[in-house]
């Protein structure tokens, strides 16, 4: 890149000026490296610090100060190699027109260019920084010559107050061996006190540092804290952010919602560390931020307890709510559904259907083929009967939407969310029917958010089976829930094994024997027999093999079943070998549109899943999709900068860089990917036996239509079955309680 050409002398120069472009910034275990534009007057020039020269991210606006030599590169032309580099302050001793340059660029000044910078320096002259430092807005709006409208005054007043307070801030961070890129985050939560409020407390750092790992975070965090702030081992503000860091660990990791007192005081006995948990619940201080729970003897996060005390308030505020339905009209429509579909309903799934449509909360639970998507039919029927609008949510786009009357299609829980506020505001959502299909996959955050988008007037009916795998998310609202015993929750026990295949009935009856599985009577696979059920059995092999063996038979079996076989397995480096491997076989030497986004590539026609919710696209964790176009050149969908489109259920979606970072090829996925689902064929490899367990089990044989093969080792798999899942129910600090227990 040719810039303006400088003269400099051999010697070492010192420059300052302001930083007006970021071409580069890297970050590494080295540090930082950089490559900016620095204004200094008139002039710009190319400055490239490499790693050990700069100890910070150069931001537009900011004042540096370089220390090193000019050099003419031959493909770049001039530019100033960085011997040493840092970021200072404005102050008294600022040369005028790096002050005025300062104005007219940082962020923080909106509104305020070159034209009301040179105004300001009429005004101020040499004492420009001083000037501002003591003004404010009414000083400048008053100010005859000058003239400021008052939102540039103040923008500007604001902009230096925050810039002034930062840079101190960054100082005081700075001194104490504490990230200064945290500065930002530190003022938007603890306001222009927050010095004063580390200082008393350091810990509250720690709550406002982006974490990957809670306890790697506070540890790391903890070294600097005790080391700099005098901080004692067993300070009580110590004490209660290790404890953060144990909840919080607990929520991400395991998805629990508090944990037992026993486990926190274990925890904090291995640390040695002393508090007394019994007292947490009488601090009164600005940050409290623990709760522990007297009735079941938990500890969780304050903010955990007040989401778990609201979703059972918003809960019983429906079941105190009148419907106005009439019963005698749900009557004649269940005899008539019955006649005119020439099926007979068992008394629960009567029950369920009158509650579903007369009541303003229904819970519907059973295990698989017992007869929910009947149910679900029934709703759904008597809604388009009477013209009465209705919703039904999946935890991803993929449901038996085709099965269910109309073809009628679900939308993901997120994109229901999303839309929420846009349709409350047309009264959509008022007088409906809302169902929640799958609900099992529901984790507490998520479900917090969509009861408070549901106007009290509308039905809520959750469907699911507690016997499949927990929610990715945080808590098990589900499980909870259907075991409260009230008249708005049904159980449907009756099984309809003329809607399941023999073979998944004998699997998933092995997977409820009260007995020990000692044998699984499995057919072994061959490509020719077309078997429903069968096992390619090989002794524990290293996960290359596994993987190899895997991506082998998906392409003997997966044109002979039309494109219609999906990969189940549990651990990720096993996915990502699958997936990679069937990605390289299926394009090599084909000519298909590709995109490279950092280490993840996509070809035209990929199948592609997301690793995670998105309320804007409306996807939730574990919705799948093919994509569908690769764009020649970026193009622009809402104002964002797309680089391909997913076909998501007919609707193309279009992905920006940051979209794509978050989907991951889908030929292979997890088990936890599944909720939601239903395919026509599975592989399920049993490439970690210690990870499945009857719940995993369970949940991917009944994710499966037609035919499904395991690869592994039989006594693996038949050890598996005798395995009971210890997270089927996470702790929790509040239970769910429903008005009128029975």
């Amino acid at each position: 890149m040719k810039i303006q050409n400088i003269s400099f002398d051999d010697e070492v120069k010192k420059l300052s000026g302001i930083v007006t472009h970021i071409i580069h910034v890297a970050h590494d275990n080295r540090g930082v490296s950089a490559i900016f534009r620095l204004k200094r007057e008139k002039s710009k020039f190319q400055a490239v610090a490499e790693f050990g020269t700069i100890n910070s991210h150069p931001r537009i606006g900011d004042i540096w100060e370089l220390a090193g030599e000019h050099k003419t590169d031959e493909k770049y032309g001039s530019q100033f190699s960085v011997f040493h580099a840092k970021k200072v302050n404005p102050s008294s001793s600022t040369p005028l027109p790096i002050m005025l340059d300062y104005l007219a660029y940082n962020t923080n000044f909106v509104g305020i260019d070159t034209y009301w910078a040179s105004k300001l320096k009429k005004k101020f002259r040499d004492s420009l920084f001083d000037g501002l430092n003591k003004a404010d807005v009414h000083t400048l709006i008053s100010d005859k010559k000058l003239k400021m409208p008052k939102i540039k005054a103040q923008s500007l007043i604001d902009g230096w107050r925050k810039n002034t307070y930062e840079d101190r801030l960054v100082d005081f961070l700075s001194s104490n061996k504490l990230p200064t890129s945290l500065s930002g985050n530190i003022i938007h939560y603890l306001g222009y006190n927050a010095i004063e409020l580390i200082t008393d407390n350091p810990y509250l750092l720690c709550l406002l540092m982006p974490v990957e790992s809670v306890s790697k975070t506070w540890k790391k965090l903890d070294k600097i804290i005790t080391k700099n702030f005098n901080i004692a081992s067993n300070n009580k503000k110590r004490a209660v952010s290790f404890v953060e860091s144990v909840l919080y660990n607990a929520f991400d990791v395991n998805g629990h919602m508090a944990l037992p007192i026993e486990h926190v005081q274990s925890a904090l006995k291995d640390v040695d560390i002393k508090l007394d948990l019994d007292k947490l619940n009488r601090d009164t201080g600005p940050f409290k931020t623990l709760h522990v729970n007297k009735k079941n003897n938990t500890v969780q996060i304050l903010g955990h307890h007040v989401i778990e005390k609201t979703i059972s308030s918003l809960l019983n505020k429906r079941l105190y709510f009148n419907s106005g339905k009439v019963l005698d009209r749900v009557d004649d429509f269940i005899s008539s559904y019955i006649e005119n579909n020439n099926i007979q309903l068992n008394p629960e799934q009567n029950i369920a259907i009158v509650n579903a449509l007369t009541k303003n909360l229904s819970v519907i639970h059973g295990k698989a083929f017992t007869g929910k998507s009947t149910v679900v039919n029934a709703i759904i029927d008597n809604m388009l009967k009477h013209n009465e609008r209705f919703w039904l949510i999946s935890p991803s786009f993929s449901n038996e939407a085709n099965s269910l009357s109309g073809g009628v299609h679900a939308e993901s829980i997120h994109r229901f969310i999303s839309k929420a506020h846009k349709r409350n505001l047309k009264q959509l959502l008022s007088n409906s029917v809302v169902i929640i299909d799958e609900a099992q996959s529901i984790d507490m955050l998520t479900l917090y958010k969509l009861l408070k988008v549901v106007p009290i007037n509308s039905k809520v009916c959750f469907i699911g089976d507690k016997y499949k795998l927990s929610p990715i998310g945080p808590g098990n609202f589900f499980t909870q829930i259907s075991t409260i015993q009230n008249n708005v929750i049904t159980e449907l026990v009756k099984k309809y094994s003329i809607e399941e295949n023999n073979e998944f009935s004998h699997l998933n009856a092995l997977l409820f024997s009260q007995g020990t599985v000692s044998n699984l009577d499995i057919n072994h696979f061959e490509i020719e027999t077309h078997a429903v059920v069968s096992i390619y059995d090989i002794p524990d092999r290293d996960h290359a093999t596994l993987s190899n063996i895997t991506a082998n038979i998906w392409f003997e079996v997966d044109q002979l079943r039309k494109h219609s076989t999906q990969i189940i397995c549990t651990s990720n480096p096993v996915r990502e070998l699958i997936n990679t491997q069937i990605q390289q076989v299926k394009y090599h030497k084909q000519d298909f549109d590709k995109i490279k986004v950092e280490d993840k590539e996509f070809y035209l026609g990929d199948a592609v899943i997301f690793n995670k919710a998105d309320q804007y696209l409306g996807v939730s964790n574990g919705t799948m999709g093919v994509v569908n176009e690769v764009f020649k050149s970026p193009q622009l969908f809402g104002g964002r900068e797309c680089l391909l489109s997913v076909e998501i259920e007919g609707n193309a979606i279009a992905l920006t860089k940051s979209d794509i970072e978050n989907i991951n090829l889908s030929y292979a996925i997890t088990a936890y990917k599944i909720q939601g689902h239903r395919f026509k064929n599975t592989i399920i490899l049993v490439d970690n036996h210690f990870l499945i367990n009857r719940s995993w089990l369970y949940t991917v044989i009944n994710s499966t239509e037609q035919s499904l093969i395991f690869i592994g080792d039989r006594a693996s798999l038949t050890a598996s079955f005798n395995e009971i899942d210890t997270d089927l129910q996470r702790y929790f600090g509040t239970p769910i309680t429903l008005v009128g227990e029975q």
